[in-house]
């Protein structure tokens, strides 16, 4: 793999995601937040990589999220930059945790095409709070 490392905009980043999904959420009707602080500085990286990295972690939380919200943020500190996303859903059981970091496994037992997708994606986040 190869890294396109360009200085970017967090912030740009976290607001494309949100374009994105954002009639994911609205049909769902769920609330989608994004916690950006006005002057996080520029990051430097490959934006494109995080931005899939993003992307896959909000459309999991809304994929999984029957009702509530998902929050996308964002910190800086120290010249280090923090995305996180958290959800209402369900959450993973302590007893699948592990093996969600495994080649192809999914800690949700219901048939993938229950949620629409192959069964190769992973949940993401544990609950809001």
């Amino acid at each position: 793999m190869t890294l396109s490392l360009t200085d970017y905009s967090v912030k740009d980043i976290v607001h494309s995601v949100f374009s994105s999904v954002e009639s994911l959420a609205k049909n769902k009707k769920l609330d989608l937040r994004i916690e950006v602080p006005p002057k996080i500085p520029v990051a430097h990286g490959d934006e494109r990589r995080l931005t899939q990295v993003l992307l896959n972690l909000v459309g999991n939380a809304i994929k999984f999220t029957d009702k509530g919200a998902v929050a996308i943020t964002a910190a800086s500190t120290d010249g280090e930059f923090t995305l996180s996303v958290c959800d209402t859903g369900p959450g993973i059981a302590d007893a699948d945790r592990r093996k969600i970091f495994e080649a192809f496994q999914q800690a949700e037992s219901s048939p993938p095409q229950d949620r629409g997708d192959t069964g190769h994606g992973l949940r993401t986040d544990t609950g809001m709070g």
